[in-house]
């Protein structure tokens, strides 16, 4: 739905809220049973004092709809239907005249603004709104060890997925004996490990260096505590046979739109070695829980396909 402010003005001598019967009728017609039936949500409405004047805050699918529910204020006076956004998508946009920013059609991607806004409500400290940025309160941190999900810090460089744990499926290919394409279901049978492991961005507090550098300014918050449950690498591996002369685990994905000042349409990979990560008590895992709640929400845009990689790194298999 599309946000609108509504502005209605009337003849101070032709107030319906004088009238108790016009009144009672006013209120009756904004109720939100009645709002509901016209197809639109009043998300806020006052009354400027002596003015005459209604403003109101709408969602609707369009400006027709809006001025249809509005017509028995048009006949009392005058109604003005703006187009309007939220702070949120605004600053995810760039600016106030800006097009909020146009996601990725690689994966399904959550709406830019409403990701931002989550945030907010959660009460994290919100850098950058898109990509969405934001760190831990300092009241978090000293509340307890383990973090909320809610109030985890996020770093992100591109947009955040949003997955269908029913249809997701991890794709391991490359310089094995046997591809896999397992599901969410799939992992979850397998061994799991779980860890109390806390994650720090590199640039913790930056914003405290001298002289000022690149980068998110982050103050103390880019760091958070998590118990997290899944598989360790090296189940996976081991169903998909690893053949000799594998040197690396790539998890490749690419983004189409350039993001944090980085150019776009370059593949990114995370090359990890493939001794170290099919190692007997080696630390790389599919995390697929954390605090022991499943969030596939949460997994990874690059999580859905691992390939195995011989000779020289950088070079795929």
């Amino acid at each position: 739905m599309a946000l609108f402010i509504v502005r209605h003005q009337h003849d101070p001598d032709h107030c319906p809220a004088t009238d108790p019967y016009m009144g009672a009728t006013l209120l009756n017609y904004l109720s939100r049973p009645n709002v509901r039936q016209h197809g639109i949500a009043i998300q806020g409405e006052a009354v400027i004092k002596g003015e005459h004047t209604l403003y109101m805050i709408v969602d609707a699918d369009d400006a027709e709809r809006v001025r249809a529910f509005m017509q028995p204020f048009a006949n009392a006076g005058t109604v003005d239907v703006y187009p309007a956004s939220t702070c949120a998508r605004v600053v995810a946009s760039g600016g106030c005249a800006a097009p909020l920013p146009v996601v990725d059609d690689v994966v399904p991607a959550l709406d830019p603004e409403d990701a931002c806004q989550s945030a907010i409500e959660a009460g994290l400290v919100v850098h950058r709104a898109h990509p969405l940025n934001c760190e831990t309160s300092v009241a978090a941190l000293i509340g307890g060890v383990v973090m909320p999900n809610a109030h985890f810090y996020v770093r992100n460089h591109f947009q955040i997925p949003r997955l269908d744990p029913a249809t997701w499926r991890l794709h391991v290919g490359g310089v094995v004996e046997r591809p896999l394409e397992l599901s969410l279901r799939d992992l979850t049978t397998l061994p799991s490990r779980t860890m109390v492991v806390t994650l720090e961005c590199a640039g913790n507090g930056r914003s405290r260096l001298a002289p000022r550098v690149p980068g998110e300014q982050w103050n103390l918050g880019a760091v958070s505590t998590a118990e997290w449950t899944g598989v360790p690498l090296v189940e996976v591996l081991d169903r998909a046979g690893v053949r000799a002369g594998a040197r690396g685990v790539g998890v490749p994905w690419r983004r189409r739109r350039p993001a944090c000042g980085s150019p776009g349409d370059d593949p990114l990979r995370a090359q990890p070695h493939a001794r170290r990560c099919a190692g007997i008590r080696g630390p790389a895992r599919l995390r697929d829980e954390r605090r022991a709640a499943a969030d596939p929400a949460r997994l990874s845009a690059a999580s859905h396909r691992a390939q195995l990689v011989r000779g020289d790194r950088g070079k795929m298999g």
